[in-house]
């Protein structure tokens, strides 16, 4: 991907002959069914111009963008799946997203304060443990000539993507005895957010679809009356 994104997204760029007009929708339309077959990932279709424009002018490579405001997450994720689910019901619509939508598998480790103050642990001594065994820690440098290199300590990648060896993570004491993470914090598989978005500094989520055929106008209208008439939002809640 040439565009600054996270792990999360891809794009994959696809050469074909010059096309226009009807045969242009209809190469899109097959590159959506042999995209279709992947389970759990979401695919957008777009020629490299239309991209960029649309970039442009909303942030997000779709020609309709639905923006829903508000503070409570959860709301936030349940109005804009309302929000999907009239766009789907829409004729023309295609690729029909929610851009940062929940779910994402994360590990949730809670720290005890009775277990920590039993074995003398503090907190942020745990925290800085594990962000030293997961994300790394600079522990020196290495010079050659005129440049500097970091040297950072890490746990090995074999350890680090085995979330069941998180509950065996070793933790030395002040006193220099060695307790496993497991001793100190209940830890869980959950699901989250891998994004929140923010627009004008407010919380938002967003709906992106594209429009298969060319009355774009007509298209946004139907769009408009039905969210408008199937999707209540809440006081302080509000959607563009």
């Amino acid at each position: 991907i040439g565009d600054v994104a996270g792990p999360h997204s891809s794009e994959f760029e696809v050469e074909l002959k010059p096309l226009s007009g009807e045969a242009a929708e209809t190469a899109k339309d097959s590159v959506r069914r042999a995209l279709s077959v992947f389970p759990g990932a979401y695919f957008a279709v777009n020629t490299f111009l239309s991209e960029r424009m649309e970039e442009s002018l909303s942030g997000f490579s779709a020609p309709v963008v639905v923006n829903v405001f508000g503070t409570a997450l959860d709301t936030l994720d349940h109005k804009a799946e309302q929000v999907a689910d009239v766009l789907r019901s829409v004729p023309g619509a295609v690729d029909v997203q929610v851009q940062a939508p929940p779910g994402m598998p994360q590990l949730a480790i809670d720290l005890q304060g009775s277990k920590l103050v039993r074995w003398g642990f503090t907190r942020g001594r745990v925290l800085d443990d594990l962000e030293t065994a997961y994300a790394g820690a600079v522990a020196g440098q290495v010079f050659e000539g005129d440049q500097v290199f970091p040297v950072t300590v890490m746990l090995d990648s074999t350890a680090r993507l085995d979330p069941t060896k998180v509950a065996s993570l070793p933790l030395r004491s002040e006193t220099g005895a060695y307790v496993a993470l497991g001793q100190l914090a209940d830890i869980r598989a959950e699901e989250g957010r891998y994004e929140v978005l923010h627009l004008d500094g407010r919380r938002v989520q967003t709906v992106t679809t594209d429009v298969a055929g060319p009355n774009l106008t007509a298209f946004v209208g139907a769009a408009q009356e039905r969210i408008r008439a199937a999707v209540r939002l809440p006081p302080g809640r509000s959607s563009a």
